[in-house]
């Protein structure tokens, strides 16, 4: 059976088992958006801003969401990151978010 690359604007994956692919997932988005995101906080989780333009960890993110998406039928070929820029951080959940009121 021919397999089709898939293309979005920051990755291509291909199909490599259809049964692993219809069966033991629901949504492909968010499995590649839960997972995706994942790879991306570890690898970016303390590095400055300056290491990040210099050295994008796309190679480590791509490692990492392969190894994880392996098991639901799929193989990405290709991640890019389709920009880097400094933006304010807003924190809806606190350590102390237990003591809020309902």
């Amino acid at each position: 059976m021919a397999t089709k690359n898939y293309t979005t604007e920051w990755l291509v994956l291909q199909v490599k088992d259809v049964k692993a692919y219809v069966i033991n997932i629901w949504d492909r988005n968010d499995v590649l958006a839960d997972v995706t995101m994942g790879a991306i906080r570890a690898a970016v989780n303390g590095l400055t801003y300056a290491e990040l333009v210099a050295q994008p960890p796309e190679p480590q993110v791509l490692d990492a969401v392969r190894r994880e998406v392996n098991q639901f039928g799929f193989k990405l070929h290709k991640i890019t990151f389709s920009d880097l820029g400094r933006v304010k951080s807003l924190r809806l959940i606190q350590h102390a978010a237990d003591k809020l009121d309902n």
